[in-house]
């Protein structure tokens, strides 16, 4: 998405991109007969930045010009299957113990979907604001299997030129 903004002396603006994202995450473990731990993890994340006049770094609070997370998503399946005995072998079978079974799901996620930038001090003159998304993925496994995508869609932009007052700052 990209915006074009004429300032008639020095300005900030105010610049506020929203977009449909998605998460897809999914893990599968499985057990097995010596109760060793099967892990698997998905990770999806879609981060957005502002470029003024093609050129990032420009924007706060992302004076970096890495990006804002506006979805993200770690999702970590861990199991301890396949019915563990224990103490069981050298009594010859009296006193078997069964060592419990464990399943673990973690979800972490983290959601924006709209965010609100400030180009400090911009200049006059007709300035490009142009947001950039990009969406990653990444998938582990230990004994099992991951599947992970992130996606964008539809969005909108409002870019507007305000004054603050002269002694703001971050």
């Amino acid at each position: 998405m990209s915006a074009t903004i004429k300032t008639s002396n020095i300005a900030d603006l105010f610049v506020a991109p929203s977009l449909v994202t998605g998460l897809f995450t999914s893990t599968t473990v499985k057990g097995n007969g010596s109760g060793t731990t099967s892990t698997s993890v998905a990770m999806g994340a879609v981060q957005v930045r502002v470029l003024l006049d093609g050129h990032p770094g420009y924007a706060y609070p992302d004076s970096s010009g890495g990006g804002v997370t506006f979805d993200q998503r770690i999702q970590t399946l861990t199991a301890k299957l396949g019915f563990i005995l224990t103490d069981c072998i050298a009594s010859g079978g009296v006193g078997c113990e069964l060592t419990p079974e464990e399943i673990e799901l973690v979800l972490d996620t983290t959601s924006a979907h709209s965010y609100n930038f400030i180009l400090l001090n911009v200049g006059s003159g007709v300035h490009s604001v142009t947001i950039q998304a990009k969406a990653s993925s990444r998938s582990t496994t230990i004994g099992g299997a991951a599947v992970s995508n992130a996606i964008f869609g539809l969005g909108s932009l409002t870019v507007d030129s305000v004054r603050l007052v002269n002694s703001f700052s971050f």
